[in-house]
């Protein structure tokens, strides 16, 4: 069961940020916020999710890819909580912007550290 459905079913509002128009936007339960984001790390997807973002108004984003956390920035201390996962050793620079990381193993997350 996807991350974003486990919590709703517990009554934790949580909703799932995809590109419009694919796959998961067709199978992703509960239905999630199509967001016009491009193929490119650029202004036009950061626009869509800071729009997406003050429109939902969250507490927390949870990002799980490389391009999701670059393309989200979150000013510190106002506003919701920027959690990247990282799921591989990537360079970190990057990714510095989010305000707390989660690493899927053990190593990961030494290699964070």
């Amino acid at each position: 069961m996807p991350l974003n459905a486990a919590l709703v079913e517990q009554g934790i509002p949580a909703e799932l940020a995809v590109r419009a128009g694919s796959e998961l936007e067709r199978i992703a339960p509960p239905p999630p916020a199509p967001a016009a984001l491009s193929n490119r790390m650029g202004s036009i997807s950061r626009n869509a999710v800071s729009r997406l973002i003050r429109r939902i108004k969250p507490d927390i984003v949870q990002t799980y890819t490389g391009r999701a956390t670059y393309t989200t920035r979150l000013a510190s201390g106002a506003g919701p909580v920027h959690i990247a996962r990282q799921g591989d050793c990537y360079r970190l620079h990057p990714y510095r912007h989010a305000h707390a990381w989660i690493g899927n193993t053990k190593g990961l997350c030494d290699y964070m550290v």
